[in-house]
């Protein structure tokens, strides 16, 4: 049995003016009443859509000195697959959804593609009923946290002058893990002023490299030597002075 929608429109933070649009959304292919063109496919196929088109605008307004290369990776680690996953557990969208009885029963929905693609359908929903305005700040408030930690991490403000040292270490993160890394830097006490920042370079949450410098900079350049060396890349990434 699913739950309230007033509860998940209180959560995205917008009252739908046509809920039939919401339950649609919800709807899997495996309810018996469920009509072959009432199913939450279509509105998947366009919330998927307007989350690439909405998140690459906030993007290019975040970080208009990114090239295409680096803004399509960064729309990349938001986007994906188990990003859009996770979107979907927190919205508790499991709970939300109309199913099959035997569906419900035999499976574990909160490991399969069935929650991150009704999280799109609920977007295309929100697109259809409100507007691109509308559905934009339902996107820029979902995913809020997330575009700030993009802020706190982001690569070329640190290394803005590094352009060949950033070149690389995009292309070994685009080869090896698909995503976009995050920075995040801790400012801590140390007798050793070689020491004071700390950098930690985070994939998906998971760390994969860290090191500390005299400034931010100096930190991300050893915490990226790190990587690479540790993974038998040989790139001569310099010193910080």
């Amino acid at each position: 049995m699913a739950m309230d929608l007033v509860e998940l429109q209180r959560r995205l933070g917008y009252t739908f003016r046509e809920e039939a649009l919401l339950r649609r959304a919800l709807t899997h292919g495996s309810t018996k009443e469920c009509k072959e063109d009432e199913d939450n496919e279509t509105l998947e196929f366009l919330g998927d859509a307007f989350l690439q088109l909405s998140i690459s605008a906030a993007l290019i307004e975040r970080y208009p000195q990114l090239q295409e290369g680096d803004l399509t990776m960064l729309r990349s680690s938001l986007v994906s697959r188990k990003a859009l996953h996770v979107k979907g557990l927190e919205l508790e969208l499991q709970y939300f959804l109309f199913l099959s009885s035997q569906l419900r029963k035999h499976t574990d929905l909160e490991r399969t593609s069935i929650i991150s693609n009704s999280f799109e359908a609920v977007l295309g929903a929100v697109f259809i009923d409100g507007g691109y305005g509308a559905g934009t700040q339902v996107v820029l408030r979902l995913f809020a946290a997330d575009l700030a930690k993009l802020d706190e991490g982001a690569l070329t403000e640190v290394l803005d002058d590094c352009i060949d040292e950033k070149t690389k270490f995009y292309n070994y993160c685009r080869r090896t893990y698909h995503q976009y890394p995050t920075l995040v830097f801790r400012e801590h006490q140390s007798k050793d002023p070689e020491q004071r920042f700390h950098c930690k370079v985070m994939v998906e949450g998971a760390l994969v490299a860290e090191g500390s410098g005299k400034n931010k900079k100096g930190a991300a350049l050893n915490a990226i030597r790190s990587l690479l060396t540790s993974d038998g890349e040989n790139f001569a990434l310099p010193v910080e002075d």
